[in-house]
């Protein structure tokens, strides 16, 4: 019993791994590309690979009700997430950005609660809204009451992917994760496509090779790989309780800024990331504690 109920959390780890290359991928990117551009150009990366699976394997289309949760699902995903993101890193460092995506965890638990009905026990709530207090008391020290259009976009971002976390999950709960991403991605296709065409940069295979490789690995990685693994750990832990583990993504972006595009690491950054963490460690030991209670 203990190691299906940790699985999931594996799975999440993995899938929060690969988002967390889309704050400084995206930096890389907008040196080269259009924060528009590379929204509509990573949509049809991803459905290339969705298309491709769904071809593979065969798997039923998806029902009226399903496809209606996906088209909007994928709205918030493919296309407002990545929007709001790239024109937040046009202000704020990646690092910043990612301690500030913190709050998306308790933004999905609350979603959770009201379109799924998911339980979480008291003592879960409180270290949820802990980890939320510190994250936006750090971004008020560092940026003072007055917070920075950058912070605007990124905490949209945040709203964006904790509802879109919701519906994707909500009426596709006996799909595979990959079932969800990948038609997700493919009924976004067309508008995809249409950005992407509207807004292609002129010698676009004369840019750097670094922009071109972080443009690319926003759809592989970031869009679909990343949410192949993430559906699927929602699916089996809750979306409430598997949501929470995302606030350790900031500890891994932090780490990839510093790796790709030098951010610097400011202690004050780590030691926030640290107790956002430790809130992470304490709401999982509740639910734990909780879910033994129950079964007893």
């Amino acid at each position: 019993m203990a190691d299906r109920r940790r699985w999931p959390y594996a799975v999440a780890l993995i899938g929060i791994t690969c988002f967390s290359i889309t704050l400084p991928a995206t930096v890389i990117a907008l040196a080269d590309f259009s924060s528009v551009f590379i929204t509509g150009f990573r949509g049809v990366v991803a459905a290339g690979l969705g298309i491709s699976v769904l071809l593979l394997w065969h798997r039923a289309q998806p029902t009226a009700a399903e496809r209606q949760d996906l088209v909007l699902s994928g709205l918030l995903l493919v296309f407002g997430f990545p929007l709001c993101i790239a024109l937040a890193m046009q202000t704020v460092p990646a690092s910043h950005g990612a301690v500030v995506l913190g709050l998306l965890p308790l933004m999905t638990l609350s979603w959770a609660r009201v379109l799924l009905g998911e339980i979480r026990s008291p003592a879960f709530w409180g270290w949820a809204a802990l980890g939320a207090t510190i994250v936006v008391s750090f971004v008020v020290w560092k940026e003072g009451i007055s917070w920075a259009l950058g912070d605007f976009w990124v905490l949209s971002a945040a709203a964006c992917a904790s509802l879109g976390y919701v519906l994707s999950n909500r009426r596709t709960r006996g799909r595979p994760g990959w079932w969800v991403i990948s038609w997700m991605v493919v009924l976004m296709l067309p508008l995809s496509l249409l950005i992407t065409v509207l807004w292609w940069p002129p010698f676009f295979w004369a840019r750097p090779l670094s922009s071109l490789s972080a443009l690319v690995s926003l759809g592989v990685v970031s869009m679909y790989l990343g949410f192949v693994a993430w559906n699927a750990a929602l699916q089996a832990g809750g979306v409430g309780r598997i949501s929470q583990v995302q606030l350790l993504q900031v500890f891994i972006t932090l780490g990839l800024s510093a790796w790709f595009v030098r951010e610097p690491l400011e202690s004050s950054v780590v030691l926030t990331a640290c107790a956002v963490t430790l809130c992470v460690m304490m709401g999982r030991h509740a639910e734990s504690v909780r879910l033994a209670r129950v079964s007893e």
